[in-house]
């Protein structure tokens, strides 16, 4: 079944990297950030609730504890993908997905801060190569992309404030389809509250922008996070996380072959250097972050 799982992560990381494919075509047709995190998490919530039901036959409620910690858990899983997504229009989309993925040495950061876990030396390393490379990537093709670094660094940000809440919560031991129902649920009513607020929420989308919005939500919002969860069950968290760096490199393709990004020797090297820190982190990682790791299990 190895052979299987791996081939699930494998689909998982493709679909992921297909993202600012999909997301940037959408804006061509009058779409933006907020509404594609709106649908995406709508449509997902959906599809993650009936999964569940088939799977599991019981009910999704929760209670008053866990709801509190699911409503501050879906503020950053929400933000995430709205940051991201918006960084697609400063920086070329494998840069920012590369950028985003530099979240699991923020977790690092993040365990030693607020909960003083201890890390090791291959971790602070790792730590180290990924900033050196967000800071080799503010620079492509001789200008400074202040605005898309901030964007795409503040939603790995997120994510990782989010990796880190949920597994030092009581939501931690909750099925996972049933946790991604209620996360997806309250970030689509989040989106929704800050669509409305900022008047970015929009409905004036070409057909083919509303087909490409139901396809961005089905690809990442249920098709590959299931995968992922699926894939992680057969062959473990530690070498599905190393497979999961074909993401960044499949929206590093698309940009390519698709929008014609070109890349200058800074960002080829700021670029490995946040994959290498990932790398090192899926090998070498301690058992808080293999803790962490598991949350999608």
């Amino acid at each position: 079944m190895s052979k299987y799982g791996e081939l699930l992560v494998f689909v998982s990381a493709f679909l992921y990297g297909c993202n600012p494919l999909i997301s940037k075509s959408i804006y061509l047709y009058g779409g933006t950030p907020i509404t594609l995190v709106f649908f995406r998490l709508l449509i997902g919530s959906l599809g993650m609730g009936v999964l569940h039901f088939l799977c599991y036959k019981d009910s999704v409620m929760l209670t008053k504890s866990q709801l509190k910690n699911a409503l501050i858990c879906s503020l950053f899983f929400c933000a995430t993908p709205l940051l991201l997504w918006s960084s697609y229009h400063y920086l070329p989309s494998g840069l920012s997905t590369t950028i985003n993925f530099s979240y699991p040495s923020l977790v690092l950061l993040g365990s030693y801060l607020i909960y003083h876990h201890r890390i090791t030396q291959n971790e602070f390393i790792s730590c180290i190569l990924s900033m050196f490379g967000i800071i080799c990537l503010c620079q492509v093709n001789g200008s400074i992309h202040v605005k898309g670094v901030i964007l795409a660094f503040l939603s790995a940000l997120t994510f990782a404030l989010y990796v880190l809440f949920l597994a030092n919560s009581n939501l931690i031991q909750l099925p996972p389809f049933k946790l991604n129902f209620w996360i997806s649920i309250l970030g689509a009513a989040e989106s929704l509250a800050i669509g409305g607020l900022t008047s970015t929420l929009t409905f004036q989308i070409a057909p083919k922008g509303w087909f490409l919005i139901v396809l961005l939500a089905i690809s990442s919002g249920i098709l590959a996070s299931t995968a992922f969860q699926q894939g992680t069950r057969y062959i473990g968290a530690q070498k599905a996380s190393l497979l999961s760096t074909f993401e960044p490199l499949t929206s590093i393709f698309i940009g390519i072959t698709v929008y014609h990004e070109t890349f200058s020797l800074r960002a080829f090297l700021g670029i490995l250097s946040v994959l290498i820190s990932v790398l090192l982190l899926s090998i070498f990682s301690s058992q808080t972050v293999r803790k962490i790791k598991n949350r999608f299990t």
